[in-house]
This record gives structure tokens, sequence and C-alpha cells, in this order.
């Protein structure tokens, strides 16, 4: 396995190794929701409300066959209330 350079990280990993990551609380739940791109403003307004930290991302979702814009929300460590 080839090494990375040494200036592009300060641990030692190969390219194909993934990075140590602290842990984190005891709640590593990640809940996705996967909607159409419609209307991603009101959708993270709506979100944000409930929750402080999430993530949006846009991607390309199928339905009946045919292909959609879409965004995927993921919430981490949230539990219900």
């Amino acid at each position: 396995m080839e090494r990375l350079p040494a200036n592009l990280n300060n641990q030692s990993m190969t390219r194909h190794s993934k990075p140590n990551r602290p842990r984190t609380s005891s709640n590593n739940t990640i809940h996705r929701i996967y909607t159409e791109s419609k209307n991603s403003r009101a959708i993270a307004t709506l979100i944000g409300q409930q929750f402080e930290s999430f993530t949006m991302h846009p991607t390309v979702g199928y339905y009946r066959g045919s292909k959609e814009d879409s965004i995927a929300i993921e919430i981490t460590g949230a539990s219900a209330p």
C-alpha cells in the first residue's frame, strides 16, 4: 500500500485506511430523510426549528422509474422527546 505524503496529514495512515475519529456521545443514531428538492429553504427552516445541527445533501433520486432532483437530510444523535 502506498503511503500518503506526510504533509497531507499528521497521522500515519495509508491511502486505504480511515482516519482516527474522536468518539462522540453514546447516541450515534443517524436519521436520514429523503425528499424531492422542492422548497429546500422552507425545509431547512423547519428542521432548524427542531434541531440545532443537521446536514442537507443535494442528490438524485428515482420515483416510479423517473429521475428527480432530491435532497437527503441527516440528523445525528437526535432522540425523541
